[in-house]
Parts: structure tokens; sequence; C-alpha cells
């Protein structure tokens, strides 16, 4: 009697476990069916966008004091001119 009691106790939890690791691997399949469809939009979405532009840029300096280099960097006289420190 206490045998099959325990026999159909544990049919009972194998079942259960059964039935909740199908529920999981029904989540897992969702789960990365969701995944996949929103890489797939996102990537729809990327392949609309114009991301290419060309920037030209041409700067003339008079003289031979002032440099310039990558477009905001002076080298040499910055003023160009002949200003004294007059404060000592």
């Amino acid at each position: 009697m206490e045998t099959k009691a325990l026999v159909d106790l544990f049919t009972d939890m194998l079942e259960h476990k059964k039935k909740e690791a199908r529920l999981l691997l029904i989540a897992l399949v969702c789960s990365l069916c969701f995944n996949l469809a929103t890489v797939i939009a996102f990537l729809y979405y990327e392949a609309h966008m114009e991301t290419t532009s060309t920037i030209s840029t041409t700067q003339h300096v008079d003289g031979d004091k002032g440099n310039i280099v990558n477009g905001d960097q002076v080298q040499g006289d910055q003023y160009n001119d002949e200003s004294q420190n007059r404060s000592q």
C-alpha cells in the first residue's frame, strides 16, 4: 500500500515536472522569436538610413607664421602681429 502511494506520488511529481519543462521550453522559444524579430526590425530600419556624406573644407592662411592644423589648432605666431608685452 505504501509502495503504491509512493509510486503515485512520484508519478504525479514527474508529470508536473514534464509540464513545467514544456512551459519553460515554450517561454524560451517565444523569447527567442521576439529577440529575432527585434533584430530583424532594427536591421530593416537601419537599412533605410542614409549615413554617407562628404564635407570638404578649404582654409587659406596668409603669410608663413600661422599654420592651421586639424582645423582648430594654430601653430606658430597665433596673432601674427608686431604687438609687445608692455607690462614689464
